[in-house]
């Protein structure tokens, strides 16, 4: 029944236009919520550039717009309230759940409502390494899971907070202080109608278009991974998440392509202000950097 819930989740209202017009036009100034609608789209093509999976989490002041960010992210596929699960479940349920969509983001909203904390740092690991835990049965060993996509989180506070584990930086791509800045208090109603009544369309042009396109676009990913890759030689971590960054802001470049006609535009300079801010102002994001630095300021004492 799980999995039914979810199928029944990816259904169609609106138009690829209304989408475009009234979703994405609502927050296309706001780099920080461009990103993780970008990760949405780019999580059904990440299989085909055999890369592993990676979460991408929003973190923010309470009522910062986080969860209607993670609901217009879910609007790419679906109806956005079935689509979207919190963040009460289990390491089972997000195995599960990871393997029946397969390509598909798995999007969970709020890390604060989690009862167990400890068990975040294991979920990223379990996730980013694509495959479920091996089981054994009576007859022997039990088929494992397995999936490529990306995750989308929320919370206060940053997931990595809950993590005590360096290389769990490297399998982050930290959205910190989000707001919906310089918005007017009757934005939130705007945003939660939008994607209401505008879900599902885009999602499946994007699948359609990318089908006879891919082998084109195949090529020009390689320009996108060496630019990000040279703007984070001095940062290992960012180095490291410089690979799925690229690729979603590639994945903006191809929808530029796309649906430039319908109206569609993705700033993709802003994004690249983004990764700069990721990198120089995030400092979980490196935290070897940061114990160096601690160590050295508590000898200076």
């Amino acid at each position: 029944m799980g999995e039914q819930q979810i199928l029944e989740s990816f259904r169609v209202k609106g138009t690829v236009e209304s989408w475009i017009e009234n979703v994405f036009n609502l927050v296309k100034d706001h780099p920080k919520a461009v990103f993780p609608l970008l990760a949405s789209f780019a999580s059904v093509i990440l299989h085909e550039y055999d890369m592993k999976p990676i979460v991408v989490d929003v973190s923010g002041e309470s009522s910062s717009g986080k969860s209607g960010l993670l609901l217009l992210c879910s609007s790419v596929w679906g109806s956005p309230k079935e689509y979207i699960e919190s963040f009460n479940v289990t390491k089972v349920a997000v195995e599960r759940r990871s393997a029946f969509l397969n390509s598909y983001p798995q999007i969970l909203d709020d890390s604060n409502g989690v009862n167990d904390t400890k068990m975040i740092q294991t979920m990223i690991y379990q996730f980013v390494n694509n495959i479920g835990k091996l089981r054994g049965s009576i007859s022997g060993s039990q088929h494992s899971a397995s999936w490529r996509s990306i995750m989308l989180t929320s919370g206060e506070n940053e997931i990595l907070a809950y993590a005590e584990a360096q290389g769990v930086a490297a399998r982050v791509i930290s959205i910190t202080d989000f707001s919906f800045e310089g918005e007017d208090k009757s934005f939130s109603g705007k945003l939660y109608t939008s994607f209401n009544d505008n879900h599902g369309a885009i999602g499946i042009e994007f699948l359609n278009h990318w089908k006879d396109k891919r082998t084109i676009y195949s090529r020009e990913f390689e320009e996108y991974r060496k630019m990000y890759l040279e703007k984070s030689v001095e940062n290992d971590v960012t180095r490291r998440i410089s690979l799925h960054y690229s690729f979603i802001v590639f994945t903006g470049k191809v929808l530029n392509d796309l649906f430039n006609h319908e109206g569609l535009f993705v700033d993709l300079n802003t994004l690249e202000g983004l990764f700069y801010n990721i990198s120089n102002e995030n400092r979980a994001v490196d935290r070897p950097l940061a114990a160096k630095e601690n160590r050295k300021k508590w000898w200076e004492f």
